[in-house]
């Protein structure tokens, strides 16, 4: 490795670690203001368990593929999920009479 990569790889990490972050702290604030008491601690405890599964699963990958293969599916999965969605909302709209 040579100091160009070096530089490369501390940003990244760094932008990696301060982006977890964000989302580590934003999440939960962002749940606890918007939603109800009674729902409240699931949905709290669902975005733990939802990072935890994100990184096993990642870990998992590791074992089986290369780096460049996980990022490529890392990129495509959020985005196919959130077709899905997008798609289920539409398909489940209240139609305006």
């Amino acid at each position: 490795m040579n100091l160009d990569n070096i530089a490369w790889l501390y940003t990244g990490r760094f932008l990696t670690g301060f982006g977890s972050g964000t989302y580590t702290l934003v999440a939960p604030v962002y749940i606890f203001e918007i939603c109800e008491m009674s729902i409240r601690g699931a949905l709290e405890s669902s975005v733990a368990l939802m990072i935890v599964i994100g990184h096993l699963s990642v870990v998992t990958m590791n074992l089986f593929m290369t780096g460049e293969a996980i990022t490529i599916v890392c990129l495509v999965m959020p985005v196919i999920v959130a077709g899905k969605k997008a798609k289920m909302r539409l398909w489940h709209a209240p139609q305006n009479q």
